[in-house]
């Protein structure tokens, strides 16, 4: 197609040609053997007669020899922190009213090569 004159459609030759299919390159070699072990630890608990501001922390441990790779932290407090921290999953909330509050946290741990 022209539009006064100049091609609107170009491909660039570099794009375009297309060589012989060259030989298959060597194996490589064997990957490492990746995670296993995989264990959920988790906490369910309460936060009893808190006041506005206090700061509420748990800390989910993973079992010696295995590593934190995530987890969850809920309540009906406000959530402040949900992070791994050292070889633990750590879950911080903050209270904006008197009261108890149901905790629930885990933490996903994992072997490691």
């Amino acid at each position: 197609m022209k539009l006064n004159g100049i091609s609107t459609h170009w491909t660039p030759t570099w794009i375009a040609a297309t060589g012989p299919r060259g030989p298959a390159g060597a194996e490589g070699p064997q990957g490492s053997p990746g995670i296993s072990g995989y264990e959920v630890v988790d906490l369910t608990g309460v936060a009893g007669n808190v006041v506005p501001g206090e700061y509420v922390v748990k800390s989910l441990s993973c079992p010696t020899g295995k590593k934190v790779l995530g987890g969850r932290c809920s309540s009906g407090l406000n959530l402040h922190r949900s992070a791994p921290e050292n070889n633990s999953w750590e879950c911080g909330w903050i209270a904006s009213n008197n009261g108890s509050y149901a905790l629930y946290a885990y933490a996903i741990c994992v072997t490691t090569p």
